[in-house]
């Protein structure tokens, strides 16, 4: 930053009608401090043309600091056969605002923006790369898109990335009345927002000026809860023909049951099929099982983004016969198969992986990226993940547990949300034999097991799931003893709705123990030592989210010859607070000594003033994961 400020001192001394019309020095000072960009000027323009088209309008300037905000001077538009793009300008300007750099249209990329799992998608993007190597430099774009349809309306959001100060930022959302832009605001003054509506047009205008960057504070909240950003959508809407309403999460539902409405066929030999094989079950749970494994069996996941298909299930008769389709096929052929046996299913819109958004009663919506399906089962409800060949049954996990999601049901739709994992099902459990040689060289055998959340634990599931190689790859990368040797293992997996993954390992573990003269010491925690050390903040402002509930419980047997007594025993360790619990209790023996270990943390959300306090907890923790025992020979 002193540099940046010694650059500023320079550019005074040069004359004015060489700067151009970007000058760096013109940012307020208060601006700069701390931030590695700042917005000179974001505006945005939003106006519904009709039930089924609009217009995006976007200008933006910005100065980049340094490397950290090099990503702010690209630009990247996305588009499809619904949508038109058109990039008006890009350029660059040097510290002291000269033009260096003015764009060709030969200059920008246009691409496929198709991911390896799609077979059929038209989504592509535009991109033209604005950046230079020396800082500072401003960048400026500006450009349309054009919307054949209108489903969702861009959100603004006024401060675009951390560290990123904003010198003036506007955004206009404008509409006939009758089919009117919605809004809702967070974190907007009333002084921000204008309402400049007339009998035939709703209009409303944002403007910020002179906005500090803002730095997240770990595991803080989400970027609309502590930045101003509008929320937008339409109120009525037409896609490929199909007239829907954001007015009400009820006429989403409708809408998404227009779009399913008659293609839930199937074939009369695949009917006959679920029937025999479910036929004899009294259970609809054990039917529904069956039916589930046998998607899982017939079927493979793509992705499906063309158009409408992007919101509309593929028939259930083609999915059949090809034996693929992206989540709203597979799910909705689920659903089909499970009423041709009589039982009722809802296809639920969600937001699946981290950090989802809520669905607000009072404003409506588009968050959805992905579809599951919800059975109610005589209020046994069972959920089901219709993309995966090896997901366990009734089994949600990471990706779309604990949330709400969006049922549709036949008058409409209902917020409901999916199972919670707290600390009594998310569970990592080991039971450990170590037998220590006289030199300090351990035999190990560890038993672990993986139940609830854990049983994704840095992506277990998917190794066990992938073969022999991966699994043992991921044995050696998550075994904690400094050096070891993995002399074999086994495994077993339970696909419960709260799963559980039991690896069964030996090992050789040289110098687990340190020898030094007579005595022995080693650590009695042998691989679940808490580690993990949270950067202290000064004056936090914002809440803090702990994001999952654990409990681990170990027990380590450690035996010893008998040359060896103890000499030094730590004691039992009880540490309680609001955010969790720990006990670890340590019983010696005649040539043994036996640690048992239960750490238990909750997911919660906790006032700033608690930071201070919940890492002294973290830190109690990791002292006594950190006890020894001492042990001394004879000759």
């Amino acid at each position: 930053m002193k540099g940046i400020f010694r650059l500023a001192f320079l550019l005074v001394l040069i004359p004015s009608s060489v700067w151009g019309q970007y000058k760096f020095t013109e940012i307020p000072r208060e601006l700069l401090e701390g931030a590695n960009a700042v917005v000179r000027l974001s505006e945005g323009e939003f106006k519904v043309t009709s039930i089924s088209s609009g217009v995006f309008r976007n200008k933006r300037i910005v100065t980049i600091l340094n490397a950290k905000a090099k990503g702010l001077a690209e630009l990247v538009v996305g588009y499809d056969k619904l949508t038109n793009v058109k990039i008006i300008k890009g350029s660059a300007y040097d510290g002291f605002g000269k033009e260096i750099y003015k764009f060709r249209k030969s200059d920008i990329v246009d691409q496929s923006s198709i991911n390896g799992f799609s077979v059929y998608e038209d989504n592509r993007l535009k991109y033209l790369d604005l950046k230079q190597p020396n800082y500072p430099y401003t960048i400026e774009y500006e450009y349309e898109v054009e919307y054949s349809y209108l489903y969702f309306i861009p959100n603004w959001y006024v401060i675009p990335n951390v560290k990123v100060a904003v010198e003036k930022s506007a955004y206009t959302l404008s509409g006939p009345t009758g089919i009117h832009p919605r809004f809702k605001n967070y974190n907007i003054e009333e002084n921000n927002f204008k309402d400049l509506s007339t009998s035939s047009e709703a209009k409303y205008k944002w403007e910020f000026e002179n906005l500090k960057g803002i730095e997240l504070e770990p595991f803080g909240p989400e970027w609309n809860e502590i930045t101003p950003v509008v929320m937008t959508a339409p109120s009525k809407f037409e896609f490929e023909g199909y007239q829907g309403s954001w007015s009400s999460w009820d006429e989403v539902g409708q809408w998404q049951q227009l779009l399913n409405k008659g293609r839930d066929n199937l074939p009369q030999a695949t009917i006959d099929k679920i029937k025999g094989l479910t036929a004899g079950m009294s259970d609809d749970r054990a039917k529904i099982k069956a039916v589930y494994e046998y998607l899982q069996g017939q079927t493979r996941y793509v992705s499906i983004q063309l158009g409408i298909g992007g919101f509309q299930p593929f028939p259930a008769i083609d999915v059949d016969k090809l034996g693929y389709g992206d989540c709203k096929a597979l799910t909705f052929y689920t659903q089909s198969l499970l009423k041709s046996i009589g039982i009722e299913a809802l296809y639920t819109l969600v937001e699946a992986d981290d950090d989802p958004r809520p669905l607000l009663p009072d404003f409506p919506n588009s968050t959805f990226n992905h579809v599951i399906l919800c059975v109610p089962n005589k209020g046994d409800t069972i959920w089901l993940e219709c993309t995966s060949q090896n997901n366990p049954f009734g089994y949600m996990g990471e990706f779309t547990g604990d949330r709400d999601v969006l049922a549709i049901t036949k008058d409409g739709a209902k917020i409901v949300h999916t199972p919670i994992y707290d600390e009594k099902v998310n569970v990592l459990s080991r039971n450990i034999q170590m037998e220590l040689d006289a030199a300090g060289n351990a035999k190990a055998h560890v038993d672990n097991k993986y139940a609830g959340l854990k049983y994704e634990h840095k992506n277990l599931n998917w190794a066990l799931s992938s073969g022999e190689k991966d699994t043992k790859e991921w044995i050696l990368n998550n075994t904690d003893f400094a050096n070891f040797q993995l002399v074999n293992y086994t495994t077993e997996v339970d696909k419960s709705p709260i799963p559980s993954a039991t690896i069964t390992a030996n090992y050789e573990v040289p110098k687990y123990a340190k020898l030094s003269g007579k005595r022995l010491s080693f650590n009695l925690n042998a691989l679940s030592r808490q580690k993990y050390n949270l950067p202290k903040v000064e004056d936090r402002k914002t809440d803090f989210i702990w994001p999952e509930a654990v409990t681990e419980v170990d027990s380590v047997t450690f035996s010893f010859p008998e040359q060896f007594n103890f000499e030094y025993m730590p004691s039992n360790t009880e540490i309680t607070s609001k955010y969790g619990e720990y006990t670890s209790t340590i019983t010696k023996e005649e040539g043994k000594v036996i640690y048992t270990r239960k750490f238990v943390v909750w997911k919660k959300r906790y006032a700033p003033e608690d930071y201070a306090e919940f890492i002294s907890f973290l830190n109690k923790v990791i002292r006594a994961d950190d006890a020894k025992v001492v042990l001394n020979g004879t000759t």
